[in-house]
């Protein structure tokens, strides 16, 4: 017992003074830092060149939408194989009516094609001051029909008449027909993206061919040319400012503006019947301009009845239309639309060898001298009252001659007897004054050789 009394002391004892007296311990050795070390610097690199300027890219080029419901295009109607002259396509019949325009702006409608070409007409002269040339257009109703023009007055003051608008956009044809236009008001073309109503034909109405040019505003063909072409044109053009131009056989006729109420038709060469580039100016007043010479005539018929019908809109429907009649090209201007000959055509290889008589040179008429050679003056009939003439120079008559006694004719015997008194030389004659500039250039040759 007392063995483990003495033992549980011990341990006490001894984890007594474990707890009581601390334990010392040596702080640790200082160790310098090591030095730094030398780091040398990033070697310079210099910073890179701006870029340089790429210009964007090209915009999209236009690549027209396919043709679909199984639509063909009509073939190329211009020039013949074996004919040097053009032969205007056959228009289709012609439904002539008047129409009453509206005095508010229709609302723009969408034609699967393109109107046919303008037909001409003869407005004469104006009726009455303040008078309006309207209609002479194509206007839509379930079918291309033309608006045959007339003189009217405005239905209110102030109003003015503003022309048809045509567009290409997309694969139809944005229409507004013409109408009255209210003092200080403005035409607003259709916006881009504005929802048009494309309308249908007529039942029975065959589809014309679709809009062969470039995208925009546009008026129809010159009369004579292929049926489907377009030429752009500013907005608020007469339709009429082209019935002057000569046939259109492909793309490529355009109208800018022009100055002092004139509008100018460009086309490139093989773009209108004749094979040439043409270039003209016509009046941009619509009576004006219906009033010029055509290239081709396709005359537009009166209309039957003097009743005009309403301005076509999809919530009306179709108005009541006249029988179509037909109507006949006659080429007007047939050296506008003829193409110049080759020199191994067949009119170069037609042509006589010698003129005509009534072109040939006269026996009065002097040739043009070889280089070198003296001109001759010849006359075939001289009369024997006038001196005669060689070499450019009069020649006085021989001793005795009478001038006015014809030649071979035996002299009187009274006057052969009488003696004759000595002759003074005759007077110089007085030179004729030159014909032509070519007998004046050789009269002055011949003087400088002379002297």
């Amino acid at each position: 017992m007392k063995r483990l009394i003495f033992s549980v002391a011990s341990a006490v004892f001894g984890l007594t003074a474990c707890v009581v007296q601390p334990v010392r311990s040596e702080p640790p050795a200082y160790i310098p830092p090591p030095p730094p070390r030398y780091v040398p610097p990033p070697q310079y690199v210099p910073p890179p060149p701006p870029p340089q300027y790429v210009p964007p890219p090209p915009p999209p080029q236009y690549v027209p939408p396919e043709q679909g419901d199984g639509y063909v295009p009509p073939p190329d109607q211009g020039y013949a194989p074996t004919d040097e002259d053009y032969v205007p396509p056959p228009p289709p019949p012609v439904v002539s009516v008047y129409v009453d325009p509206p005095t508010v702006e229709p609302d723009p409608i969408g034609v699967p094609w393109a109107p046919p070409p303008m037909l001409v007409e003869d407005p004469g002269p104006q009726p009455f001051y303040g008078a309006y040339w309207t209609g002479g257009y194509w206007v839509w109703d379930g079918e291309w029909v033309w608006a045959h023009g007339r003189w009217l007055a405005a239905p209110y003051a102030g109003y003015g008449w503003n022309e048809p608008y045509y567009e290409h956009r997309g694969d139809i044809v944005v229409f507004v027909p013409g109408y009255w236009r209210a003092p200080n008001a403005v035409f607003v073309a259709p916006a881009v993206g504005l929802a048009i109503v494309v309308v249908a034909a007529r039942p029975g109405v065959v589809m014309g061919p679709r809009c062969d040019g470039p995208q925009g505003v546009f008026v129809p063909p010159p009369p004579g040319s292929r049926h489907g072409l377009i030429v752009p044109a500013p907005v608020g053009t007469s339709p009429a400012v082209v019935v002057g131009a000569p046939p259109a056989i492909h793309a490529g006729m355009q109208i800018r503006p022009g100055d002092d109420g004139h509008v100018r038709i460009e086309a490139p060469a093989g773009a209108v019947a004749g094979g040439r580039a043409f270039s003209s100016m016509a009046p941009r007043a619509a009576h004006l301009a219906a009033a010029q010479q055509p290239v081709v005539r396709v005359a537009a018929p009166p209309p039957a009845s003097s009743t005009a019908i309403r301005t076509y809109s999809p919530k009306q429907g179709f108005a009541p239309l006249p029988q179509a009649r037909t109507v006949q090209p006659v080429i007007a201007q047939p050296n506008v639309v003829r193409r110049a000959p080759t020199a191994s055509g067949p009119r170069e290889q037609l042509r006589p060898a010698t003129p005509p008589p009534a072109q040939q040179a006269r026996p009065d008429t002097f040739a043009r001298p070889a280089p070198g050679a003296q001109p001759q003056f010849q006359q075939p009939h001289p009369s024997p009252a006038q001196p005669q003439y060689q070499q450019g120079r009069p020649v006085a008559p021989p001793p005795g001659a009478n001038p006015g006694r014809p030649a071979g004719e035996a002299p009187h015997p009274a006057a052969a007897a009488a003696p004759h008194p000595p002759q003074a030389p005759p007077p110089a004659a007085k030179p004729q004054p030159p014909r032509s500039e070519k007998e004046a250039r050789d009269r002055e040759r011949e003087e400088k050789e002379r002297r």
